[in-house]
Formats: C-alpha cells, sequence, structure tokens
C-alpha cells in the first residue's frame, strides 16, 4: 500500500500539479540553441520532414523513472497511447498504476478525464481547437505536462526539430547504435543542467525509439531521477475506426469546468471509512523527543491535525510549509499539529527538514502501520482533523488551490464546536 502512495505522489507531480509553465517549455529552459553538428542536423531535418508529413499515425511508449531522493530510491513506470488524425482528431492515454490521464478530440469537441486510486475521476470538455498543434495545449490547461506530453505536441508542429532544440545549448551526433533489432542515429542535447539522447531509427522511416535523460529537482538539491522512455510501437498512415476519437464519459466521472475547483470535498474524502467515527488512539515516538498520545490529547478535548506524509512525496512537501505556518498561528487554540512521517529514517527525515528549513512535530510511524492499517492512508498527504471529542470531522487527501485557507475555515469551525462529517 505504500508504493500505491508512493506512485500517487509521483502522478501529482507529473499531471495534477498547477502548470507554471507553457506547454512548449516544459521540459525545456529557454536559451540560445548552439549550432548542431552537420550529421544531428540531419537525423533532426529527416525526423521532422517525416513526422509534420503525417496525417494519421498511431505510437506506444513505455516511460521508466528512477527516482532518488535523500537516499530513498523509488521506480514508477507510465505508459501511453496516442492516435492522431490531421487536421484535429486525437486519442491520447498515459497510465501509471491506478492513475489516468485521457484526451480525446473528436474534431468538434475536446475532452480532458482525470481519473485516480484515491477517487478523482472528473472530465473537462472544451471546444475543439483548429489544428493537432493547438489540442495538447489546450487539453493540458491547468495540467502539467511531463516530457512525453510535450515530445508528443513536438511531433504535431510543422517543424517538429525546432520545438525539439528548444532551449538546447549544443547537439551531438554519437553515431549508429542498434535498438531492439533496428539502426538507429544517435543524437545527444545538452542543457545547462542534464542531457537528453534520441535514437532516431535510419531509412525511410525515421521514427524516435528510445529517448533517455538524468535531471534533478528545482526543489530539492538531493532529488535525482533518471529517465528512460521505450517506444514501443508506431504505425504510420493508419486507418483509425470511427470509434477511436469517441469518448464516452464513465458513469462515475463528475463534468467540471476547472479541476481544481473545490465546492465540495471529493469522493474519495467524503466517503473516507474514518469520516464521523472515532479516530483510532495510537502512541508514537515524535523525531525530538517525547511521545504523541492520541488518547490523551482526548482526554484533554484538545483538536489534532494529523498530516502523514513522506519526503519522496511532492505534494506533501507543497503541502508542509503552509500546515507548519498554521501550526505557528493556532498556538494556545487548543490545536495541536502532528506531521506522521511514513516509514523513513530518522537521518532522511532531519536531512529533509534542515533543507526545508522547517521546525516541526514529527512523529515516526517506522513501519506505516498507524498510516496504512488504522487511518488507511491510501495516497498521501492525507490531513485528518479530529474534534474536540475525538472523532474525524475531516480527511483532506492531496493540495489543492486554497488548501490553507480551507483549512483554516475548517480549525475555526471545529473551535467554535461545529460538526464537519458529512457536511454537519
Amino acid at each position: 500500500m505504500r508504493f500505491a502512495r508512493q506512485v500517487h505522489s509521483i502522478f501529482l507531480m507529473m499531471v495534477l500539479l498547477p502548470a507554471t509553465l507553457s506547454l512548449a517549455a516544459s521540459a525545456q529552459e529557454e536559451g540560445k540553441p548552439a549550432e548542431a553538428l552537420p550529421e544531428a542536423e540531419a537525423v533532426l531535418g529527416r525526423l521532422s520532414g517525416f513526422t509534420a508529413g503525417l496525417d494519421r499515425f498511431r505510437a506506444e511508449a513505455t516511460m521508466l523513472l528512477n527516482l532518488e531522493m535523500a537516499g530513498e530510491k523509488r521506480q514508477v513506470t507510465a505508459t501511453y497511447v496516442l492516435a492522431a488524425e490531421k487536421p484535429n482528431k486525437l486519442w491520447f492515454r498515459s497510465f501509471q498504476d491506478e492513475h489516468e490521464l485521457l484526451v480525446v478530440s473528436d474534431g468538434a469537441q475536446l475532452y480532458t478525464h482525470i481519473s485516480d486510486i484515491s477517487g478523482i475521476d472528473k472530465y473537462r470538455v472544451a471546444d475543439a481547437p483548429a489544428t493537432l498543434e493547438e489540442t495538447l495545449p489546450a487539453a493540458m490547461r491547468e495540467l502539467r505536462p511531463d516530457r512525453m506530453v510535450w515530445l508528443f505536441h513536438a511531433f504535431f508542429q510543422k517543424d517538429p526539430a525546432a520545438e525539439l532544440t528548444k532551449g538546447v545549448r549544443g547537439t551531438e551526433y554519437l553515431g549508429r547504435e542498434d535498438v531492439d533489432g533496428k539502426t538507429c542515429d544517435h543524437v545527444r542535447f545538452s542543457y545547462p543542467d542534464h542531457e537528453w539522447n534520441l535514437w532516431i531509427e535510419v531509412g525511410d522511416s525515421p521514427f524516435l525509439w528510445k529517448t533517455a535523460a538524468v535531471t534533478s529537482s528545482e526543489n530539492a538539491a538531493d532529488m535525482r531521477v533518471e529517465e528512460r522512455v521505450a517506444f514501443t510501437a508506431w504505425a504510420a498512415g493508419v486507418e483509425h475506426p470511427a470509434r477511436q476519437f469517441v469518448f464516452a464519459p464513465p458513469e462515475s466521472a463528475e463534468k467540471v469546468t476547472s479541476f481544481f475547483a473545490r465546492p465540495t470535498p471529493r469522493a474519495s474524502e467524503a466517503s473516507h471509512p474514518l469520516l464521523g467515527k472515532p479516530a483510532p488512539d495510537f502512541t508514537l515516538g515524535l523525531l525530538n523527543g517525547g511521545t504523541l498520545d492520541l488518547a490523551q490529547h482526548k482526554k484533554e478535548n484538545d483538536i489534532v491535525v494529523l498530516d502523514f506524509w513522506a519526503t519522496w512525496c511532492p505534494p506533501c512537501r507543497r503541502a508542509m510549509p503552509l500546515i507548519a505556518a498554521i501550526s505557528d498561528e493556532y498556538k494556545g487554540k487548543g490545536v495541536k499539529i502532528y506531521f506522521v512521517n511514513q516509514g523513513e529514517s530518522e537521518n532522511t527525515v532531519r536531512t529533509f527538514l534542515k533543507s526545508a528549513g522547517l521546525n516541526i512535530a514529527v512523529a515516526m510511524d517506522e513501519d506505516g502501520a498507524i498510516g496504512d492499517e488504522l487511518y488507511k492512508a491510501v495516497s498521501i498527504p492525507q490531513t485528518v482533523l479530529i474534534g474536540k471529542d475525538g472523532v474525524v470531522e475531516v480527511v483532506h487527501t492531496g493540495i489543492f488551490p486554497g488548501f490553507d485557507a480551507q483549512l483554516r475555515g475548517e480549525l475555526d469551525a471545529l473551535i467554535e464546536g461545529k460538526k464537519l462529517a458529512g457536511g454537519a
């Protein structure tokens, strides 16, 4: 179960975080491209001319991410399937464990559907752009595209090579190599902080069959991500069946105008098994000494906030400073806030807290049993609000725009003695 939480957090990092970059720049840094060597320029020219000339095609790929942070290692696999037909029909699906992004343009309407194991199940509808060049940027509005989304977007451009080399400081041709029985030209792009390698098939059908890169996070100096992509299928000029570009929303899906509007709790929160029930008692040691004894807090009629988190979880790291600020604000108001770490070593947690500049009360759930078994934290961050009577009143999963403001409002209501579970 803990691995499912890790994958969920990586999915949030890759797809669900509010976008701060344009699609074209999401995998690149702005800068004047260095002049490519003639061999590399020729390879990219062949790829660009061939890809831009495709009226319809289908591609399948698998991305393997090896992540390392503060000595902890994780591996995540994502799959991608794309079918495209000019001028503006598209079917694109990315899938990672139990988490899916689906984009469908039938030529008239553009549908974007997101769903995952935590209970998110939403779709958005808009007018379809006139061309494939505009389709993915329109679909990814509010969402942060990963490199694969940007790569497919590049293939739709009139000059894919120009899009691929945005921000590149240097381009090298490294010769020919075998990739699963196909002879490919190996080209390397250099950026200020990483290199990106591409293997492009030799011949009349210069498909891209493999990419590889190693990058580091701007938000965590000790985070390293190794990314490998293998294209498992390409088909040019394929006749797509009529049903290929039809979107039928699942019965469970909620139609929304914004993925981040939160007028009501998400399904996963409203249906959490502990909501409205007595919070399970437990005792955990604190990182800096002492214990978290929930039963004792109940006796003292404290309002308790439990934030289940881990250092490898990007949404957790975004939420923690917000909750820490609230912890400082509500001291002396009968509110106790604890950050319950899930299964990491003391050294890992101390290193992270120091780098993040956080001075907070951390409880060490060393085997993850409190989160996994008692508090059903299928995904993290999970923030649990327990009222003065010891009842679980609110459960939040993930982080969303206005998270801290909503949390303050909920704490104020609990301080006044109001009941929140079930919207009461």
